[in-house]
């Protein structure tokens, strides 16, 4: 499960509680949980990371 550009966060955290596979890349979205811009894929996967580790948690912000 994957969402595009304003549902990339919400449908990570979506997978995270169905326990369902999801997956985030530039071509998915390029703002980071935070609405910051991502410099590249590795910090939109690390955010992702967070977010299913239970470790960090995303809020709806304006794009």
């Amino acid at each position: 499960m994957h969402g595009f550009d304003a549902t990339v966060w919400h449908f990570v955290t979506r997978a995270r509680q169905r326990r369902w596979s999801t997956r985030i890349g530039l071509e998915d979205g390029c703002h980071l949980a935070s609405g910051d811009m991502a410099e590249n894929n590795a910090e939109l996967v690390s955010d992702a990371l967070r977010i299913v580790q239970g470790v960090a948690s995303w809020r709806s912000h304006p794009a």
